[in-house]
């Protein structure tokens, strides 16, 4: 089953899948996730692309990827398949998996699937949905302008939400709960989540 196919079965209600994460040797991912694949089992592995340096001799650049999560393969199976670790875990690249005290800890099905759906279709972005950083400033402008509420992404404050109050050409005016209060801050667009799209 695709990663798509799963979610879209799971919002469907047919199947919910029980998701882990398996951590894998060192740019082994896509190996483990095709190995999983083949035992029937649901794969993720987020892929991070963009464009590469300039080529001196073409003056083109090409698309590069990497594993958004390195060393990690998200792995859903559906409920009740315990025989599932065993097979993923038999798998001379993986190392384990998240847990506590030796026991795989289950990662919530609307929390994958929110997650894969923000990063795209079985980890890939696809070429032409490749923007440019230009371009992603743009979108997060126009969006954050209808926005109110928004997340940090990255940085000291990642994680809180912050209420949007104006939008710059690469810095955002917002309101954050700090130090006891609330304090109008200045904020990189680029690090800013719209909540209310």
């Amino acid at each position: 089953m695709s990663v798509m196919g799963a979610i879209e079965a799971g919002a469907q209600g047919r199947v919910a899948l029980d998701w882990y994460a398996a951590e894998v040797t060192s740019g082994r991912e896509r190996t483990v996730a095709d190995a999983v694949e083949a035992l029937g089992l649901v794969a993720y592995v987020p892929v991070w692309r963009r464009q590469g340096p300039v080529n001196r001799r073409t003056g083109q650049r090409k698309m590069v990827s990497s594993p958004l999560v390195p060393r990690w393969v998200f792995v859903g199976w559906p409920r009740g398949l315990p025989h599932a670790f065993d097979a993923v875990a038999a798998h001379r690249d993986v190392r384990g998996f998240v847990g506590v005290d030796g026991v795989p800890s289950r990662i919530r099905c609307h929390v994958m699937d929110g997650f894969i759906r923000a990063h795209g279709k079985d980890g890939f972005t696809l070429a032409d949905q490749v923007e440019t950083d230009a371009e992603r400033l743009e979108r997060l402008r126009a969006q954050l302008g209808k926005v109110h509420q928004a997340r940090v992404a990255q940085g000291s404050f990642a994680g809180t939400q912050v209420t949007v109050r104006s939008v710059g050409d690469k810095h955002a005016k917002v309101v954050m709960q700090l130090f006891g209060g609330q304090r109008l801050t200045v904020v990189p667009i680029g690090a800013l989540v719209p909540l209310d799209v």
